[in-house]
């Protein structure tokens, strides 16, 4: 049985329609990642879950129970705000107490809750302090901890790392897989709109976009064949590069005014001998990119010029410009020596990359689906 079910849900506040036949499943125990931009209708979606919100049309489930009629006290949800405060005059503690107090549960209980919550978001030092007595990030765990501690079947967390810096984001995403844990057997619906919280966490992402469902996947499967360009763009950095190409005639290469790629084989080779068009994009990840800076140009390499370099992570990103398909990205050394304004030549993987109809954008993958 299915957690949470959406059936062709609509939802508009005055005259602006945030979710347009919204329609998806989330899974006993899985835990469920919805991404997309700022605006998209993803905390919108949470609130219509916890009852705090209702749909305009359409049905949502709850553990098979029609939830549309449902009080939201008896949905089995427990939902953290992005912005959630602590009170600043209890402990950590207290803090982190109150939901258990308000179910009543013993005070044994309560402790044992408390500690086990804590010591799983590396907190239990601090539960004797005040919250002015505690770093960002520590704060940050304990409203988590405050969410999390009170069992529930659902959990739905609204972007619980939005408000972090980058090195705090990263210790607690790879924190997550203990915070699993100590949720148990429970569902988990997460939101936010950074990729790599989606990609690092979740066992199916919901790409969220234009109102609607754009794809749902694992993450390696939307990173690896994203549905359209424009969850391509979303779903990682740097962006996928885009190559604005022709099929030639016998329909076993692409090709532009500067290079010819080709031929491909597999299901990539299938899909372009299906393709009927004559103008078609070719994504290719910016780690899937040979380059040279001796011209290369007559070994199937595509001419571009280096605008600018970048070092993210332990990687370097050199930027490249290319006269027929705009801005290009490159994974490299971080250490690579980069002359702003030198000719650079890049070789796209012809193996691992994805065909788009050039009108529709659409992945051609995916192109008899509806």
């Amino acid at each position: 049985m299915n957690a949470i079910e959406f059936r062709n849900v609509y939802k508009s506040y005055g005259e602006h329609e945030v979710l347009a036949d919204i329609s998806f499943d989330v899974r006993e125990n899985e835990f469920f990642v919805i991404f997309g931009p700022s605006g998209a209708g993803k905390t919108t979606i949470l609130k219509l879950i916890a009852g705090l919100d209702y749909v305009d049309s359409g049905s949502i489930f709850v553990d098979g129970k029609d939830a549309t009629v449902m009080p939201a006290a008896k949905r089995g949800v427990r939902m953290a705000f992005e912005n959630y405060a602590l009170y600043p005059h209890l402990t950590v503690f207290e803090n982190m107490a109150g939901p258990l107090r308000n179910n009543k549960l013993p005070m044994k209980e309560i402790k044992e809750r408390v500690e086990q919550c804590a010591t799983t978001l590396g907190i239990r030092d601090y539960l004797n302090r005040l919250p002015r007595e505690l770093s960002g990030g520590q704060r940050q765990r304990v409203s988590l901890g405050r969410s999390i501690v009170a069992e529930a079947r659902v959990y739905l967390l609204d972007e619980p790392l939005a408000h972090l810096d980058a090195k705090l984001r990263h210790e607690l995403r790879t924190e997550f897989q203990n915070i699993k844990s100590f949720l148990g057997n429970s569902t988990v619906v997460y939101v936010t709109h950074d990729y790599l919280e989606a990609m690092g966490m979740a066992d199916r992402v919901c790409v969220l976009a234009d109102k609607q469902i754009q794809q749902i996947d694992t993450p390696k499967n939307i990173y690896d064949h994203p549905i359209n360009v424009d969850t391509a763009l979303m779903f990682g950095y740097p962006p996928i590069n885009l190559l604005n190409m022709k099929v030639d005639k016998d329909r076993r290469f692409i090709f532009s005014d500067e290079v010819k790629l080709g031929p491909f084989s597999g299901e990539l080779a299938e899909q372009l001998s299906k393709y009927d068009k004559e103008e078609i994009i070719y994504g290719v990840r910016p780690r899937n990119c040979m380059f040279s800076f001796e011209d290369r140009s007559r070994d199937g390499y595509i001419k571009g010029e280096v605008i600018g370099f970048e070092i993210n992570n332990f990687r370097g990103i050199l930027l490249v410009l290319s006269e027929s398909s705009g801005l290009l990205s490159i994974l490299c050394d971080r250490f690579l020596n980069v002359t702003p304004g030198a000719d650079v030549f890049l070789k796209p993987d012809i193996s691992g990359g994805s065909f788009f109809d050039a009108t529709t954008k659409k992945n051609l993958k995916y192109q008899g689906d509806k």
